[in-house]
């Protein structure tokens, strides 16, 4: 809030968003357009509809479709314009909802940031970033580091970035391992701090709409092995931009694990190939051509 109130942006913070609040109501009239972001918030485009108000609904994930009832009955609407933010949460909704269902995509931005590289790079370190959970993958990084000969191990570290506690089971293969290291979590401001330390990003996502951390490696020009479950995969060239590897395939993982620990030259390379993803589809320039789009359709 405090940034936004900065940049100028007026804001209005409630408890809730439902349309029987007389101050909700007046703001709701008061607006032109109305931005709904996230799927979460499906209950909340049900009460705008009847105000007659242009909603653009910004979908984000996946994960409650099946709770939507009414989703094609918003989505049908004349004044209501639906965007996912990937492929893969578009082919998800259609797939869930019709086929005929109108819907189309916008990619989010991120502000481009620069990081100081660390000095010494004797070790390569690969990082998992994000909240720790089953849908994540975290777990399946701890199998292939345990896959990899100890030679190779060695070599390298595994940063497991982000809040939340492991099972019993996989914090003893952490104790196994001292090559994995367990960040916790680190506020948003210093993640360029860790974007400067570490040489790959690794996204083992069982599924995910968009990963931010992905994004963040591309732009940082990092190596980045993502799961085919990510949405972000469609949009990188395997062994061009980055590595994909079969979601839940804890072996493949730990083969391109292996190959980019013993290929410096070749992962460097593709490093600097990565941040054409994050200019091509993420940068702020992009992202601004964009929301203007669909405002103005």
């Amino acid at each position: 809030r405090k940034k936004l109130v900065k940049a100028g942006i007026p804001v209005a913070i409630v408890r809730d968003i439902y349309s029987g609040k007389a101050e909700i109501e007046r703001f709701v009239k008061w607006a032109d357009m109305i931005l709904v972001n996230t799927l979460l918030l499906f209950d909340t485009v049900s009460e705008l509809l009847k105000y007659n108000r242009k909603i653009i609904w910004w979908i984000h994930e996946t994960g409650i479709i099946k709770y939507i009832e009414n989703f094609r009955y918003i989505a049908a609407r004349e004044n209501v314009s639906v965007y996912a933010v990937s492929p893969l949460v578009k082919r998800k909704l259609k797939e869930a909802f019709g086929e005929d269902i109108v819907l189309q995509e916008l990619f989010y931005g991120l502000p481009s940031y620069e990081t100081e590289e660390r000095a010494c790079k004797e070790k390569m370190i690969f990082a998992i970033i994000g909240w720790i959970d089953y849908i994540k993958g975290q777990d399946l990084l701890l199998n292939a580091v345990s896959r990899l000969p100890h030679d190779i191990r060695e070599r390298a570290e595994f940063w497991v970035v982000g809040p939340g506690s492991f099972s019993k089971e996989a914090m003893e293969t952490v104790e196994k391992y001292p090559c994995i290291k367990l960040m916790g979590e680190i506020e948003n401001a210093e993640m360029n701090k860790i974007y400067g330390q570490i040489d790959a990003v690794v996204c083992a996502s069982r599924e995910e709409a968009m990963s931010v951390a992905v994004t963040e490696g591309c732009m940082t020009k990092k190596l980045v092995i993502v799961s085919n479950a990510a949405g972000i995969s469609e949009l990188i060239k395997h062994q061009e931009t980055g590595i994909i590897f079969e979601s839940g395939n804890a072996a493949e993982l730990a083969g391109w694990i292996k190959w980019a620990i013993v290929n410096r030259e070749q992962v460097e390379k593709i490093g600097m190939a990565s941040r054409e993803v994050y200019e091509n589809y993420f940068s702020m320039e992009i992202f601004e051509h964009n929301i203007a789009a669909v405002i103005q359709q």
